[in-house]
């Protein structure tokens, strides 16, 4: 058999680890011609690409989900191939399944993919009487919607196989500039945990993973160890949720790295979250090589805070995390989420303060995002009540940048205000932006950046003019 796996995130700084996993697992049982289909540097004609292959699967979060229709239908309409749908946009809103998929898996995906290859080997295709047997799925049945049993997690992470990082591009393996370290260097991405124990309102993390696990630190290290000995790799982006739930685990791991002598040879990024940071892990970090702390800061305002993240967290807590960070020479980077329900115009001037405080206090790199509901979150109920959002809607729609029609914004604030507080917040983070390297990142990743010109050039426009001008009130039309 043979199988495709399509990207439809494409990022050259966010390799599809996700397809790595699953098709490291299916070469692990015996199904040896797997590939990736990366579009992020693979931008043959699409027919070419599929030709010859028995089953193609495509993974999506929900902002590329009408793109992942649109190649689903395409490989249906000129090959018949069965392509399947995974990832967390179908795991979150089952009831949005395309007619061009032939299933959705739900969830964790290692475990499912192999059993739907070894029935399609057996079977010469997918039957809905032996598919009713595996479970994990959604799929369409003389017409009709069916999901099987939810599937069972897997209990030891560490039992799935080292991912291949062989099965990428080798483009991603190249020297670059790693902008939140500011030098050229090579990068990759690793995921030590799945999960999370918070339930941020905005965030779909417990629908997906349902509970909290971890690989071992004795996997970890050798996962970097791997990246660095076969690859050069010499900076890694952690992309867990939070890296530092487990405080044993971060020095198991910092005695590793420096028993074998890699701590000063990888620079780490990973995320974090304020009422968690304090001196010990500082310094278990700093041992580890952790050069930059990501903080979702969302709000300046206790309120709103409290509402999106939780009693367990505040404005102090963001403050004192920052001023941690600057003790320690750790760098900070950070994002703010604005039009949430309940914020008030009052609000939204309380983060504005926080963004002023946070760029006096030296962080790195900010953004700020419009608050977007995701299926499987507290804000897509709001959503939905408020008639924003369906299981049929316009997927496009799901943008952190849409000022525009923001979707859980409250009816009462003005639009118009709204857009021009989030402007406000844009100017004062592109100015940030340029000042602090961007000319660097322009000048060192001129590919990337006329690729992100040419994908969205209002919002090019509007960085380039916030610099200019150096205004507060920028504004651009619909």
């Amino acid at each position: 058999m043979k199988i495709g796996l399509i990207n439809t995130a494409l990022n050259e700084d966010a390799p599809p680890l996700n397809l790595v996993y699953l098709a490291t697992v299916l070469k692990e049982n015996s199904f040896s011609q797997v590939k990736i289909i990366d579009h992020t540097f693979q931008r043959r004609n699409l027919y070419q690409e599929v030709k010859g292959l028995d089953c193609v699967g495509i993974s999506a979060m929900t902002r590329y989900y009408n793109q992942a229709c649109r190649i689903a239908k395409q490989i249906k309409n000129s090959s018949g191939i069965p392509v399947i749908i995974g990832g967390s946009h179908i795991t979150t809103a089952i009831n949005s399944l395309a007619p061009e998929f032939v299933l959705g898996v739900l969830g964790e995906g290692e475990n499912i993919i192999v059993e739907l290859c070894k029935s399609l080997y057996k079977e010469g295709g997918f039957n809905p009487a032996r598919l009713k047997e595996i479970s994990g799925l959604v799929y369409w049945d003389n017409g009709k919607l069916t999901k099987t049993p939810v599937a069972p997690l897997i209990d030891n992470l560490d039992d799935i196989p080292l991912p291949d990082f062989g099965l990428l591009d080798e483009r991603y393996f190249r020297r670059k500039w790693i902008v939140w370290n500011e030098t050229m260097g090579k990068s990759m991405k690793i995921i030590t945990s799945r999960g999370c124990p918070y339930n941020c309102v905005f965030c779909a993390s417990k629908q997906i993973w349902k509970i909290v696990r971890l690989h071992s630190a004795e996997r970890i290290f050798k996962e970097v160890k791997d990246l660095v000995s076969r690859w050069g790799i010499d900076h890694i982006y952690i992309d867990d949720d939070l890296f530092i739930i487990n405080k044993a685990r971060l020095e198991q791991f910092a005695n590793l790295m420096e028993q074998n002598g890699l701590s000063n040879k990888v620079a780490f990024f990973c995320s974090v979250r304020s009422n968690l940071l304090e001196e010990e892990t500082c310094r278990l970090l700093k041992r580890i090589g952790v050069r930059v702390l990501n903080f979702g800061f969302e709000s300046g305002s206790d309120r709103v805070l409290r509402y999106l993240k939780g009693d367990n967290i505040t404005v102090e807590s963001h403050k004192k995390a920052i001023h941690l960070c600057n003790k320690y020479g750790l760098k900070v980077w950070g994002s703010f989420m604005l039009g949430s329900p309940t914020e008030t115009v009052g609000d939204m001037k309380k983060t504005i303060q926080f963004i002023d405080f946070a760029i006096a206090n030296g962080c790195q790199r900010l953004g700020a995002f419009v608050s977007t509901p995701l299926p499987g979150t507290q804000l897509w109920e709001i959503a939905k009540k408020y008639g924003r959002v369906s299981d049929n809607m316009n997927w496009d729609l799901i943008d952190y940048g849409n000022c525009y029609e923001p979707l859980v914004l409250e009816p009462d604030i003005n639009p118009d205000e709204f857009r021009r507080i989030f402007m406000e917040a844009m100017a004062k983070l592109d100015r940030m932006l340029i000042k602090d390297e961007g000319w660097k990142a322009i000048i060192f990743r001129y590919k990337k950046v006329m690729r992100k010109i040419r994908d969205d050039p209002k919002r090019a426009f509007l960085l380039f003019k916030n610099i200019i001008f150096a205004r507060s009130d920028i504004s651009t039309p619909k």
